[in-house]
């Protein structure tokens, strides 16, 4: 023990190589004590190996079945590689093992709130001893179960009493500047942000956050000054890479938008998750070479990672390298059957060629283990078109499932077109950014930021009021059929998980898309230009978005009309078609979702 001991000061003191050292010869005199294959396992987490700290962290559970306090770093070593399924697994061993470990039940709450499991992480906070209440992480804790559910007001308090304790709990402040900008209180989020930093200056995520409330305010300048900093503060963070390419690309700078990556990859060429993520941007602004390139460097020096396979096809796919594509596709489909995002790009894959037949065959394998996938659905929807199936109209039954109605004029107003005025007015101020988010579907245009409907402003609610009444109505009338992805959700509780406006200029459209989040979606026209011709700007429904050798044309076309709402299903392929008029595009569009 007094080995071990010493062993463990070195390990405080970041003298890793030592460590390790010592713990060898140790592990070689006694390889069965689970004392040193344990902290074994905490070196190497710390050197960043995590495969052979994980093999040492198991080594010491198969020695002592009950050491909970290997589970727990097990699951820490899991946790921060993004792993949560696995990371929770083995919290649970060790509370099961040790009821009242506190550290073990806190990462346990802390990963399930990581995966959105709100009432398992209640049930386990309701675990936790009264003595125990006042603890700062459980308060931290509980203030996170309430920000996920919204209770931001709350929230705050929870984190003010943490702050009571410890003033330089940079976490709570952190916290705290998050629920504000929730609130739309941008402007206190930048001031607990900016106490943050003078508490710790070299936290690139306060900087991170610090650039967004910035952003969010149209303080573009200070926002990509703010985002600069948490690049240089953590280079080899892909976050801060990506939010830096994000603002460069909206806000007219989209000859920079890559810099930042190719500048670290000049100093560090064999950093596979930032040329991962340089060529994910690539693919993203349809640079598909320049993708194309990265992707195959990292498929030559990285064997192990999965994604890079199936990207790379989807590259080759865009650039009407069909046969290149589908054999990339498959490859990495083979190598991962398992993985639903793999799945789902080989079927996409199959359809691009026409196979339909094997498509739906996987299909319904797929959608038997993930049936509300939205994704799924609109790939069913293209393998039934192509194969002429009777099962298509069944489907996209679009007479029945598409609602488009004219909304009554709001109280207070002469008309609709009144209302819409005043709407415009208040929408565009919103309308902050320059140019359209390179991850979002349109093109020519700009999109607001954040929920907009849960703005405090009487108009949107007016607005809102409106869509509920036609939504209510309309969804009253759908025909319940127990096999049907839409029908049979129509008598669950619904409510909005998002909205949002879209400012279309000359030239702008949609490309074609489904909604992965979502029941139903739909716009409302707040404004469409006068003199569009020959079908400009119109919504058309039912194209893929994805190239095909043998495309297939929308299926038909809705022509846009200042004061209606149109719904449809989510998983409804949709796009729009390009306009010339000079004059603008201003919808309101929205995701409604289920509630059991």
């Amino acid at each position: 023990m007094r080995n071990l001991n010493l062993i463990i000061r070195l390990i405080e003191k970041n003298q890793l190589i030592e460590a390790e050292q010592a713990l060898k010869k140790t592990l070689k005199l006694n390889n069965v004590l689970s004392d040193g294959w344990d902290l074994l396992g905490v070196v190497h987490k710390r050197k960043g190996e995590y495969k052979s700290s994980e093999k040492a962290f198991k080594k010491a559970i198969k020695i002592d079945k009950n050491r909970f306090t290997s589970y727990n770093n097990l699951g820490n070593l899991y946790s921060i590689q993004g792993k949560y399924e696995l990371s929770i697994a083995q919290y649970q061993k060790a509370v099961i093992i040790k009821s009242d470990y506190l550290d073990a039940r806190l990462n346990l709450i802390s990963d399930l709130l990581n995966l959105n499991l709100l009432e398992k992480a209640s049930e386990n906070l309701k675990k936790i001893g009264t003595s125990s209440k006042t603890n700062l992480r459980v308060l931290e804790c509980r203030a996170l179960i309430k920000i996920k559910r919204k209770e931001y007001s709350v929230a705050i308090e929870y984190l003010k009493e943490i702050l009571k304790v410890d003033p330089r709990n940079v976490s709570a402040l952190q916290n705290i500047a998050s629920c504000f900008k929730y609130l739309g209180h941008n402007d206190k989020a930048i001031e607990v942000l900016e106490q943050a930093i003078l508490i710790s200056p070299k936290n690139a995520s306060l900087f991170h956050n610090l650039a967004g409330a910035y952003a969010d305010i149209g303080e573009t300048e200070k926002a990509e000054e703010k985002y600069r900093m948490a690049v240089k503060i953590d280079p080899s963070n892909v976050e801060h890479h990506h939010w830096l390419s994000s603002h460069l690309w909206k806000y007219g700078k989209r000859n920079e938008f890559d810099k930042s990556y190719t500048q670290f990859l000049t100093i560090k060429p064999n950093d596979i998750n930032i040329r991962l993520a340089l060529a994910d941007k690539y693919r993203l602004a349809k640079k598909y070479q320049k993708a194309i390139d990265c992707y195959e460097y990292v498929i030559k020096y990285d064997k192990s990672n999965k994604s890079s396979l199936y990207k790379l096809g989807i590259c080759q796919r865009e650039l009407g390298l069909f046969d290149d594509s589908f054999e990339n596709v498959r490859q990495s489909w083979r190598k991962n059957k398992a993985d639903k995002h793999i799945s789902e790009e080989y079927v996409t894959s199959l359809l691009s060629i026409g196979k339909a037949d094997e498509a739906n065959l996987l299909l319904g394998k797929l959608l038997k283990k993930d049936p509300y996938n939205q994704g799924l659905w609109a790939l069913k929807s293209i393998a039934l078109r192509i194969s002429k199936s009777e099962e298509y109209y069944w489907l996209n039954n679009y007479n029945e499932l598409i609602l488009v109605e004219k909304i009554d004029t709001p109280s207070g107003y002469s008309s609709i077109k009144d209302f819409n005025t005043y709407l415009a007015s208040e929408i565009k101020k919103m309308h902050i950014d320059g140019n359209e988010p390179l991850e979002q579907s349109l093109l020519g245009g700009t999109q607001t930021i954040g929920d907009l409907f849960s703005k405090k402003k009487t108009v949107i609610s007016e607005l809102k009021a409106q869509l509920l009444m036609c939504e209510r109505k309309f969804f009253g009338k759908i025909k319940y059929d127990s096999n049907h992805p839409v029908r049979s959700r129509v008598n669950q509780k619904t409510g909005y998980n998002g909205s949002w406006s879209v400012l279309l200029h000359q030239g702008g459209y949609h490309r074609s898309h489904f909604h992965s989040k979502g029941w139903y979606s739909g716009p409302y026209y707040v404004k469409i230009p006068k003199d569009i011709e020959n079908k400009e700007g119109c919504l058309k429904i039912g194209e893929p978005g994805f190239n095909m050798i043998n495309k297939l044309e929308p299926d038909f076309i809705i022509t846009p009309e200042e004061g209606v709402m149109i719904r449809f299903p989510s998983m409804f392929w949709h796009g729009t078609l390009p306009f010339k008029s000079d004059e603008e595009r201003l919808t309101i569009t929205c995701d409604i979702e289920n509630f059991e």
